[in-house]
This record gives C-alpha cells, structure tokens and sequence, in this order.
C-alpha cells in the first residue's frame, strides 16, 4: 500500500485529513521501505514520505491539515529544503519557528563608519534591507468569512428651512457662516458658535456649511470622549433632520465611535460596526478604502483579528485599493499578533508597492518590534534610520506639528499614486483603480508583492525616486517616544535611558521631553524602583523631577495649532503617577512636599482634584 493510499484510507469527514504520526504510524511504515532515504532517521524518512503524500491529496482537491509532519522532515539535512517548500507550509496548521543566534558585531562595525552627507539615491533595496535580518520564510494568513451583503434603505429625503441666498439668512446664520470662514483650525470655538444657532441648528446653515463645520470638528489632535461627544452630537442632528453626509464624514463618525478611549472595548467595536451598517443601508452611502482602513485599525487595537481579516477580505471584494494608510495598518496587525516576521513582510511589501517610506511609516515598523518581542531588531532599524538619513542632503526638515504630519501623509498617498498608475484623472477625480492584486497579497503575502494595477513608467519611477530621496527618514520625537516607553515599562535598562535622553537634549536634534517622555519615566521609577540593585534611585528621581518641573507649561497657554506633542503640561494623570513613584522611592515628609508643588502648579478640576486628594491619602497611609 502506498503513502497516498494510506492517507486516502485514514480519511476523516468529507475529506479533511487530521495526519499525526502517532495514527500512520503503522500503515505508512511499510511503505517508506525502500523509498532512497537512507540517510534519514526512520522517523524523518516516515514524515518525508507523508508530507510528499499531503501534496498529492492537495493536488486532488482534498482540504488537508498537517499536523507533527513537516518540522520532523524538516529536521533532515538532506530533505529538508524539500520538506519546507512553500506547498509544505501552506499545510501546515501551526509550523515550528526557530529564532536564529543575534550576532550584533557586524552592524556596530558599519556604524563607525559614517558617511558624510551626499547626494544619495535611497535604492528600494536598501531600504526594504533596514528590517532584513531573518530569512524570507512567512505564514499564510487565515481568513475567515466575510460580509453577508448589506441591504439598502432608499434614504429619506432632507427636511430644511427655505433659504435664499446669503441677503435672506437669519443674523445668526450669516455670523456663523462669517465665523467659520474666520476660524478654520478651532474646533472648539466652532462648536459653540454653533450651539448658539437657534434650533433646528442644522437647518440654519446651508449644506455647504454644515459640511465644514463637521470637516473643522474631524481635525482633532486626539480622539478622545469630548472630542467624540463634540462631532457625533452635530452627526445626530443631521440625521435627526435628514441632512446627508459624505462618506468622509462618516468614516470620521466610525473613527470616533471606535476610537474614543485608550483601551478599545466590544462596546466601541459594536458602535464602529453599527455606524458603518447605518451608513451604508439606511444613508446610502458606499464605504471607500479609507472607511475600511479605519474599521481595520479599530479591530487590530481591540485585538479582534478575524474580524480584522474579514475586513480585508471585504476590501479584496470591492476591490479597494491598499494605500499607504492600510498597509501601516497591516504592519500593526502583525505587531499585535507578536509576528515578527509578519512585520518585516508588511513592510517589504510597502516598498515594493512604491510607497514613499518616512519617518511614520519607519516609527510604524520600529513599534511593530517591539510589541513583537524584538527590540534587538528595533534598535538595529533605529541606527540604520540614522546612518541612512545622515547620507541624504537634500531632504526637507520633518514637520513638527500634527497637522502638518497629517498634511504631508495625505500628499505622500497622492504623490504615490500619481506616479504608480497612469489614468492620473481617476486620481485626482477622487476615484480608485480596481486593484483586487493588492488585497490578494496582503491575505496571501507568499504570492509575491504587489506591484501596482499597471507597470510604471521611466519617468514615474524617476519622479518617485526625487520624492524619496526629499522625504526624511531620520528619528522623530515619536521613535524616541516609542524606545523610552519600552525601555522604562519593560526592560528597566536605565544606561540605556540616559542614552536616549542625551540624545534627544543634544544639538543636533531639536527635540524636548515632551509630557508622555516624562510620564513614562515616573512610571518607570514606581516600577523599577527600591528594589534590590535598582538603578532607579531616589537621588535620580529628584532629578527628572527638578526638571519636569523646570519644563513645565500652564495649560491655558497651549493653543491648538501648536498642539500638546512637544509641551510638558500638568495632567491628572502624571500627577498621580508622580505621587506613585515617590511613593515607592522616597519617604512620607518628601511625599507631603511634592505634592504641595504638584497642587501649586496645577490647573485642576474640582473633580479632579478631589480624586488626588483620594490618591494622597491613600499612599500615605501605605507608607
């Protein structure tokens, strides 16, 4: 009896075939006799024999799961390389992974050797090699079902007040209508503005209008609960009073709804879900690639991966382009399922696609490390990012505020697809090419990296080329953010924050401790801190303390085009970690002082400041 016939034979419900070595054991030991595969143990020769056997049932159309077979044939040096051919792989339910040996001589080696800064062409081989360090090996992704097709409701017809012209508006309309043209980067003032229109509010304003209105609320630094609450109160009178909304509006609903808090729950996940459903059955409005890139970055933080995979196959279906923003994403999906090698495969194929590659989408790559238990391979990318940056002389300085990285991501996506596709009017008309290749690689990433819907040109790549060598790759005040956060939470390696603080306070950058970089580091000193042989000490504490307090900014005085990002502020929350690490490092009077500091700087809520006062008691009496 042959393998084949064997596996054949042992074959369970409609054909899938659960193979363990334990079952075909007995019927497949006979007919490896005699198979060439002398050098094997009989072991390796039995699951060599039965995983070539696997093949032949794939080949005839049976479903197949592999189980304990490919890792012992694997184990044979002379079969091997067969026995981990990609056929082999893709039947394996769960492969075994080895991570090789780090050897780090040879990087510090080129780091000495700095380059002055030249003209320099960034070749997309070198920068797909700033992640290269394990083989090219990668699992398919699982994919489970996708959407049931949605159901269309004919959308109800506008209910609005007879408006002719600017002349025959209310006062109060046309002064909001002034104060919008005025005030186009507060959203704040924007929304009280418009909570003084007389109701119906909606109605009061010609379309137009409300629009922006809704457009100047989207652009918030963090989407936190107020923020959230600000635009899907106006959403609601919307749609209270049948005022349609673009689909840009509600992928900003959907991005509040699920983005509202730090840690995304089920319940965040049902309201993103439940206003994408509404959106599309009851408004009538088709979900583009941004509305879904949104709904993947939402699954991926709450961790809800085959929601987050059925998102992609529905993307695969309408034939939705992958931009720059959903292959970031894919990067993170990776991140948060600890693939590593996920991670380096993403990135490869963001290159190959012809993204232009940044600071963002390298602070991506380095987070994605991280959070897979690599950070040996984060900080290899850190020195590569900049010794890379160091040989380009002609790039454009790194924007510093949010806005200004936001601007410069959406002129990044449209530069890359003017030069990656011909039909340049579909583009600029705000239309997507069918590109359905995108997705299959992104679900099947060993088919090979997409390369666009159309070969470019000469002059394309040319183009494409002069946008990157302009683009800076260099460490931003967020890969410092990103090392700190790591090194302070997990590993402790307190030598290795001095460094990076050094760093950051040198000339060369223009870079300040920000509000998080402290945050984190008070959380380190209560983590870390008085504990046998710690580096955490009391004396460094009062330091980082003298100095948050040097850098400290009143609340009142930051405005929203500046943004918090690079300003030290007092929180509630860094109060209370503040209190938590002298609570753990020094002792009862010293606890008493800081506080009185804390509470003579801080612009505190009543609320607020009565939940400190709970925390002050509370650690007293712990001491």
């Amino acid at each position: 009896m042959s393998v084949l016939a064997a596996l054949e034979k042992s074959s369970i419900h409609g054909g899938l075939h659960k193979v363990t070595l334990s079952k075909l054991r007995p019927r497949i030991a006979t007919a490896c006799q005699g198979s060439g595969y002398g050098s094997c143990t009989p072991r390796q020769t039995r699951a060599f024999a039965a995983s070539r056997a696997l093949d032949a049932l794939a080949a005839k159309g049976h479903k197949v799961e592999c189980a304990n077979v490919t890792p012992h044939a694997a184990a044979c040096r002379t079969h091997g390389s067969i026995a981990r051919h990609d056929k082999c792989l893709h039947l394996c339910a769960r492969p075994v992974y080895q991570r090789p040996i780090f050897r780090a001589s040879s990087t510090k080696s080129q780091d000495r050797n700095q380059t002055a800064a030249v003209a320099y062409d960034v070749p997309r081989s070198e920068l797909r090699n700033l992640v290269s360090y394990y083989t090219e090996s990668h699992d398919e992704v699982s994919i489970g079902p996708t959407f049931a097709p949605l159901q269309q409701v004919p959308p109800r017809s506008p209910v609005r007040l007879p408006l002719e012209g600017y002349d025959a508006l209310p006062p109060s309309s046309r002064r909001m209508i002034t104060f919008i043209n005025n005030n186009q980067d507060s959203p704040g003032a924007i929304f009280r503005e418009y909570q003084s229109l007389p109701e119906p509010r909606p109605c009061q304003l010609p379309e137009k209008y409300i629009h922006k209105v809704l457009t100047n609320l989207s652009m918030v630094e963090h989407k936190d609960s107020a923020n959230a609450l600000r635009y899907l109160s106006v959403v609601d009178e919307c749609k209270a009073w049948n005022i349609p909304l673009t689909v840009r509006h509600w992928t900003s609903a959907i991005s509040f709804a699920g983005r509202c808090v730090k840690r995304i729950t089920n319940s965040e996940i049902d309201s993103a879900l439940a206003t994408w459903s509404e959106m599309e059955t009851e408004a009538g409005v088709k979900a583009d690639a941004t509305t879904f890139n949104v709904l993947f970055d939402v699954a991926v933080k709450a961790e809800k991966f085959v929601l987050a995979d059925m998102l992609l196959r529905e993307m695969q279906v309408r034939e939705l382009p992958l931009d720059r923003y959903a292959r970031t994403g894919i990067i993170r999906y990776h991140a948060k399922k600890c693939d590593g090698n996920g991670v380096r495969k993403a990135y490869k194929d963001l290159v190959e696609a012809g993204e232009i590659v940044d600071t963002t989408i390298l602070n991506s790559v380095i987070g994605g490390f991280l959070e897979a238990g690599e950070p040996a391979m984060a900080e290899i990318t850190f020195e590569r990012m900049k010794r890379l940056d160091a040989q380009l002389s002609g790039k454009v300085a790194p924007p510093r505020t949010w806005k200004k990285r936001k601007m410069l991501g959406k002129k990044l996506k449209l530069r890359t697809d003017r030069t990656r596709n011909k039909n340049l009017e579909l583009i600029e008309a705000g239309g997507h090419p069918s590109i359905s290749d995108a997705a299959s690689t992104a679900l099947e990433p060993r088919e090979g990296a997409f390369l666009g819907p159309t070969k470019s040109s000469d002059d394309a790549e040319i183009e494409r080329q002069r946008i990157q060598n302009n683009v800076s790759i260099g460490p931003s005040l967020a890969t410092y953010k990103l090392f700190m956060r790591h090194y302070c939470l997990s590993s402790g390696d307190w030598l290795r924050v001095q460094q990076l603080l050094k760093e950051l306070r040198s000339s060369d950058n223009d870079f300040c401790v920000s509000g998080s970089l402290y945050f984190h580091l008070f959380c380190g000193f209560t983590i870390h801190g008085r504990t046998l042989y710690s580096e955490w000490t009391d004396d460094r504490l009062e330091r980082i303390f003298e100095a948050f307090m040097q850098d400290l900014t009143p609340r009142s005085e930051l405005t929203e085009e500046e943004g918090t990002e690079r300003k030290v502020y007092m929180t509630k929350s860094i109060v209370k970690v503040i209190l938590e690490a002298y609570g753990k490092c020094s002792n009862d009077a010293r606890l008493v002082d800081v506080w009185e500091q804390l509470i003579g700087k801080w612009e505190a809520s009543e609320e607020d400041f009565k939940e400190a006062m709970e925390w002050m008691k509370e650690m007293s009496n712990s001491l």
